[in-house]
């Protein structure tokens, strides 16, 4: 399967998510789902920031000084499928069943990056650096789901074994990722809910409806994670097969739920509050069913904490030419995942 139709098919395979969802029924109803799905996703997403940017050898070598410079730059695309029972139990309770893959493997958090390593001066070390990102045509498959996506990681390796004839290699490395992404599909009509408490302005407690006017149905997550690994690897003719052991420290978000401007009509005093407005007076009552924001309803949940992560592939060599396979395993959530990566390298 070439690069590009891996990609569209991990595309596709979100734009599901959208899919899933054509009605649109009381948030409540589908918020214990919600928080099983989002608390699911939130588990791995370290694991999701780690796909891209590995590359088969421990250490690539030295730029300076070195006869030719070791340096490379390449593409790699790739996801982590996760949330599979809580995914399966979220579209069952909408009456739509999941592709038998997805129901097997759970729903992919895609990447796809422009990764680049560049050997150290005068010290044994090498740098890495990545760039994710969503193409216009990939976005353009599924016209009906918003996609925004980046990814940025930059690590440091340094040999603690350098390959010879004999011995493999071994590296230890420190490393930083950013992910931000979301994925949002229009509903269609605008979505009520009755008997949703608010304060008049002093201290009457009433009943109002809150109206959701354009929303669309939503998941996103965002993390900055801080990365340790291990790396070992070792040349065969034209392969390179590595396994590694990888730590994350990971800080951030995820949230699912209906986006939207909002309106609470008050039946007393008789007015419609919008925004930033409407918000305060309902959380003035201490309403607690949902998190309710100007941008709409959702559920949300942290990501704090250690996660890890064993990976392990091959690169075949052709040349300059590598191309790079890898599976991970997310130690904590069970979760798998896999990249594949084209790579020009001296």
């Amino acid at each position: 399967m070439s690069l590009k139709r891996f990609s569209i098919f991990l595309i596709l395979a979100i734009s599901v998510i959208g899919q899933s969802f054509a009605q649109a029924p009381d948030f409540n109803q589908f918020k214990p789902k919600i928080k099983q799905f989002v608390d699911s996703v939130a588990g791995n997403l370290p694991a999701a920031a780690a796909i891209g940017g590995t590359w088969s050898d421990a250490y690539i070598g030295q730029f300076f000084p070195s006869v030719p410079p070791h340096f490379g730059v390449g593409v790699t695309t790739g996801a982590i499928f996760v949330a599979k029972d809580p995914a399966n139990e979220l579209t069952s309770a909408f009456g739509v069943q999941l592709p038998e893959f997805l129901k097997n493997f759970g729903l992919p958090l895609p990447v796809l990056a422009i990764d680049g390593r560049l050997g150290g001066i005068i010290l044994p070390f090498d740098v890495g650096i990545k760039v994710g990102f969503i193409p216009q045509f990939m976005s353009d498959l599924v016209p009906d789901v918003k996609l925004e996506y980046f990814l940025f990681g930059i690590d440091a390796r340094y040999p603690i074994l350098q390959e010879n004839v004999v011995l493999p290699g071994l590296s230890i490395g420190l490393g930083y990722s950013y992910l931000n992404a979301s994925a949002r599909m229009k509903i269609g009509d605008p979505i009520t809910m009755s008997n949703v408490p608010y304060y008049d302005g002093s201290t009457n407690k009433y009943n109002g409806q809150l109206t959701l006017s354009a929303p669309e149905l939503g998941v996103n997550w965002g993390a900055s994670i801080i990365d340790l690994k291990a790396h070992l690897s070792k040349s065969l003719l034209i392969l390179t097969p590595y396994l590694g052991l990888g730590a994350s420290l990971a800080v951030g978000e995820i949230g699912a739920g209906y986006y939207s401007t909002l309106s609470l009509h008050r039946p007393t005093p008789g007015d419609t509050l919008t925004g930033q407005a409407a918000v305060n007076s309902i959380k003035a009552t201490g309403f607690n069913q949902f998190d309710i924001s100007p941008d709409g309803v959702n559920d949300t949940a942290s990501v704090s904490g250690w996660g890890f992560r064993i990976y392990g592939g091959t690169s075949i060599n052709l040349l300059l030419l590598k191309l790079d396979l890898k599976a991970l395993w997310n130690i904590n959530t069970g979760a798998w995942g896999g990249d594949l990566g084209v790579r020009v390298q001296l």
